[in-house]
């Protein structure tokens, strides 16, 4: 058995997060351990479960830049002292180009992963990222990505079309995402939401990617035209306030129900008639795939790559420089359809179920440990 090492910030509720323990739930573990080092003084909410799938978590200090020579250093002793490491994958832009340095100095295989794309703020902590997370392209082995877009934008188009970069499809348990008419009856009578209601649905962080001005403004303009429709935001994150806040100067903040975060987020799929996904950056936007798979059509920006779509006809791309009311349009027109299994078997069929992609990562692991010897 072949213990694989993790780089993430934390094992909190995450895009990032959440797929890699949907692949530590499915991986042989006659073949693979996985274990993580993570930044993060605190308990993440995955941690527990890790532990229980025999997974070890350790934790390192933040790299702040200036504190190199400690990081740096605090690497090279964690790999001296664990030779069972074969393989370091990190999932953290940041970090990467030290902590795979050094296990490329202590003869492992290093592997940079993408998550997304990038930031258009040019703020300056944004600039700072980049320029921290850049030499990544010529320090990492091997190089993985959720998309092709992904992975051109944190590595460039020069790895994106090596044969040391692959794309690996942020997989999901298609079965426990298909509609359940039962679950969304209980999760409205849980929330006083009636059955006649149209539910407008989001799932993701109250964070600035996922651009909730959007989603407020549209679901406004839904609003004018449906005095039943109410909107249901599933997640929580740093913006939450100022949401809310948005909400009530346009008299709609009674309709706007924040449902927090949850790890059973595929019930309120099922609860949702429509999910609208206006982000400014996705490096694939796995909630567009879960929520085709509970068979809601999906709304969102042309930000979200294509290879979100998963070919059941529930995915739809508009313009955020299109007007509100032709977003609200679209979601009204795309609402109330026949709730059916075709979004799941599309969801296989594309190569998204969670068991067709560990095995496919198993086998990545396998080849490149057979390179390496």
């Amino acid at each position: 058995m072949q213990r694989i090492l993790h780089i993430l910030n934390s094992m909190n509720i995450g895009g990032t997060e959440t797929v890699l323990m949907n692949l530590d739930r499915k991986v042989d573990r006659s073949r693979y351990q996985f274990d993580f080092v993570v930044h993060s003084t605190d308990e993440g909410a995955y941690e527990s479960e890790i532990r229980e799938l025999g997974g070890r978590v350790f934790r390192t200090e933040k790299y702040l830049v200036k504190n190199y020579p400690s990081y740096s250093r605090w690497w090279r002793m964690f790999l001296a002292n664990h030779p069972e490491y074969q393989i370091v994958h990190c999932h953290q832009g940041s970090v990467a180009p030290v902590c795979l340095h050094e296990a490329n100095r202590a003869g492992r295989v290093s592997i940079a992963h993408s998550h997304g794309t990038r930031n258009p703020d040019r703020s300056p902590r944004t600039l700072a990222w980049e320029l921290n997370s850049w030499p990544t392209r010529h320090v990492a082995q091997q190089f993985l990505a959720c998309s092709e877009e992904a992975g051109a934008d944190r590595f460039g188009s020069k790895v994106a079309h090596s044969s040391r970069f692959h794309v690996m499809k942020n997989g999901i348990d298609v079965k426990k995402f298909e509609y359940s008419p039962v679950t969304r009856a209980e999760v409205r009578t849980r929330l006083g939401i009636s059955e006649s209601t149209l539910v407008v649905g989001h799932a993701g962080r109250l964070s600035p990617p996922k651009n909730h001005d959007q989603i407020i403004t549209v679901f406004s303009s839904v609003a004018n035209r449906r005095i039943d429709a109410v909107l249901m935001l599933v997640g929580k994150g740093e913006r939450e306030r100022e949401i809310r806040s948005l909400a009530k100067s346009l008299g709609i903040d009674d309709k706007v129900i924040f449902a927090g975060a949850h790890p059973n987020v595929e019930d309120y799929y099922s609860a949702m008639d429509v999910f609208l996904f206006p982000s400014h950056w996705e490096g694939l936007g796995m909630v567009a795939v879960e929520a085709q798979a509970s068979g809601l059509p999906v709304i969102a920006s042309k930000a979200v790559p294509t290879l979100a779509d998963v070919g059941a006809n529930l995915f739809e791309r508009l313009d955020l420089s299109d007007s509100v009311d032709t977003w609200a349009d679209v979601v009204l027109s795309r609402a109330g359809g026949k709730r059916d299994g075709r979004g799941a078997r599309a969801a296989r069929e594309a190569g998204y179920d969670i068991a067709d992609v560990a095995e496919w990562l198993q086998e990545y692991y396998e080849g490149l440990l057979l390179l390496s010897k």
